[in-house]
């Protein structure tokens, strides 16, 4: 029995607005429900990974983000999620590329906002990596 997808959209409102309301396990439930019924829908994957992103779930979060990128490459908000987690998880190279295909997704959709604000975030990423100029002085 094939379920109807609207179903799918009612769960996925259900999750959103359970995030909004700092409801967090309860939005992963319903945003998992989602998912589950519409394997199709890149933005289900996206809002369910950055759930699962605010609660520390860091792996879970950068599959289902990943999945997100795949059904959707253009989506820049995936993008910069699937950045922010890498990030999380020290994996500072992926999290740069990431936040670079974002930056050019972003332009191409005259986002320029929010190209500059991962340029900016870019720039802060890696100057946490390099050490600081007295490091090696003495």
């Amino acid at each position: 029995m094939k379920l109807d997808p609207s179903f799918a959209d009612a769960e996925f409102n259900w999750g959103v607005a359970l995030r909004k309301a700092h409801r967090l396990p309860e939005a992963i439930q319903h945003l998992q429900r989602a998912v589950d019924l519409n394997q199709d829908s890149a933005s289900h994957y996206n809002n369910l990974g950055q759930v699962l992103m605010e609660t520390g779930q860091l792996d879970a979060a950068i599959k289902n983000l990943k999945i997100a990128r795949q059904l959707d490459p253009d989506d820049v908000n995936a993008c910069a999620a699937l950045a922010v987690a890498f990030e999380h998880t020290g994996h500072t190279d992926d999290a740069i590329a990431t936040a670079q295909t974002g930056i050019e997704l972003a332009r191409s959709q005259h986002q320029m906002a929010t190209a500059d604000q991962l340029e900016r975030w870019i720039a802060a990423l890696r100057a946490r990596r390099l050490p600081s100029d007295t490091d090696g002085a003495r």
